[in-house]
């Protein structure tokens, strides 16, 4: 059965043109329709407004005048992460469902006000953390809760992924601790590669549903581009379920290497390749590749609008359309990412942030910048790219810890306090930001 439901957009550059995409495609199937969009600056978007207006598309430059629209009952934010808390609150106080692009916010304490204002509304809230609705990733998390390698010790990943110039240079938040007061903290653990943070707690979580409870972080936050923020870092997590969650990251390489998670136990190991495919290895057996499709944008968008349609229709079935010809494996009604599923991820980053006793310079010395041309220049660090694929592909048996590699000179040198949780919760922005 078809919900048609009425959806808006909170800001059309960016990810917003992958959100109009994805609800152009799930309106020709009969699920939603597009009703309004809203952007302060939706004029230099000419292409696209001029399209949205004459498929009869209401554009705005304000918010709280598409939030009085009785014809939308479900809102997808797409700004700039310091007005995601704001304009979340503001959406869900009106009476909407919200679908909020990753990441929910930057710090706890604006994550409290989100939820609160959820359960007084009493609307849904998912968070784009689109790696969720992966059937490859929920696949793996079934495996391991059923043993298929023992008892789960350790989840790890490093990624090198370059970002240039024209990465820093298309926003005025990109690289930022802070914009007009408010905390953005971008940087790759908080923005452009949360969704692995995100996925490697769930892997560690005990439940098939649930993610890890994270009781203590250390970690360490660098630059090597002359930024506010940084493009630099480590975190590790010690979890209820005595887990080690390692996760390293640098936006400083020449390399873009592609995004592997894995995961050791008592008996095998596991990996999970961010294309889609899952090796099991238990110990003693030949590894068992598995291979999934997924369209990450539609899957995630159903997902969210199947538990908006059940919630406000309960006695009218279930929605759908082709849509998404792959299966999530997630039962029911149920969001892929609810904002409170999102409460590890913040704590990690948070307390990483704490633990780091705020972001600090490499030593002018190890930095080199290498200009390709104007706008796709990048930087490296020397001896970081080695030491960081050592730890990505060390054997889950005597794996060196980056700490280790790093012989106390690079991102564990800053990294001498243990943050943790429960706690009260630290002031926006978890503390100092720069630090030389």
């Amino acid at each position: 059965m078809n919900g048609n439901i009425g959806v808006g957009v909170l800001g059309i550059g960016g990810y917003g043109q992958q959100h109009l995409s994805t609800i152009s495609t799930l309106q020709e199937a009969g699920i939603c329709r597009l009703a309004a969009v809203a952007d302060p600056l939706a004029a230099r978007h000419a292409a696209t407004v001029v399209a949205l207006r004459s498929a009869g598309v209401e554009v705005y430059n304000d918010a709280e005048l598409l939030l009085r629209r009785d014809d939308v009952q479900a809102v997808f934010i797409a700004t700039p992460i310091h007005l995601h808390a704001p304009q979340t609150v503001m959406a869900l106080q009106a009476g909407k469902h919200v679908y909020l692009e990753k990441p929910p916010c930057a710090t706890l304490r604006e994550l409290e006000r989100m939820e609160a204002a959820q359960q007084q509304s009493g609307t849904l809230c998912a968070v784009g953390f689109q790696m969720q609705t992966h059937p490859a990733l929920r696949f793996l998390k079934r495996q391991m809760v059923r043993g298929a390698i023992g008892q789960v010790r350790r989840v790890w990943s490093s990624v090198r992924w370059r970002r240039t110039d024209a990465y820093y240079n298309r926003s005025l938040w990109a690289g930022c601790f802070r914009v007009g007061g408010q905390p953005v903290f971008d940087g790759p653990a908080t923005n452009a590669l949360a969704h692995i943070v995100h996925a490697a707690l769930f892997l560690a979580g005990a439940r098939e549903t649930e993610w890890a409870e994270v009781q203590r972080v250390r970690g360490a936050l660098m630059r090597a581009r002359p930024i506010e923020s940084y493009d630099t870092a480590y975190l590790e997590a010690a979890t209820a379920g005595d887990v080690q969650v390692q996760l390293a990251f640098t936006h400083a390489s020449p390399v873009e290497e592609e995004i592997v998670l894995r995961c050791a136990g008592d008996e095998g190991v596991a990996e999970l390749n961010w294309e889609g495919s899952v090796t099991l290895a238990p110990h003693g057996q030949t590894p068992q590749l598995h291979r999934f499709f997924h369209q990450s944008a539609v899957a995630s968008t159903l997902n969210f609008l199947q538990c908006v349609h059940a919630v406000d229709t309960p006695d009218a079935g279930t929605i759908s359309g082709g849509a998404a010809p792959d299966d999530t494996g997630i039962a029911g009604a149920r969001l892929a990412t609810r904002l409170g599923d999102t409460r590890p991820f913040l704590q990690m980053v948070n307390g990483a942030l704490q633990s780091s006793c705020g972001i600090h310079s490499f030593a002018a010395a190890q930095v080199e910048r290498v200009a390709a041309d104007e706008s796709h220049g990048y930087y490296q660090v020397a001896g970081l790219d080695a030491e960081m694929k050592a730890f990505g592909q060390g054997s889950a048996n005597g794996l060196p810890l980056l700490s280790q590699n790093c012989g106390g000179r690079c991102l564990m040198r800053q990294s001498r306090r243990v943050c943790r949780f429960p706690q009260t919760q630290p002031d926006d922005g978890a503390g100092s930001e720069s630090s030389h």
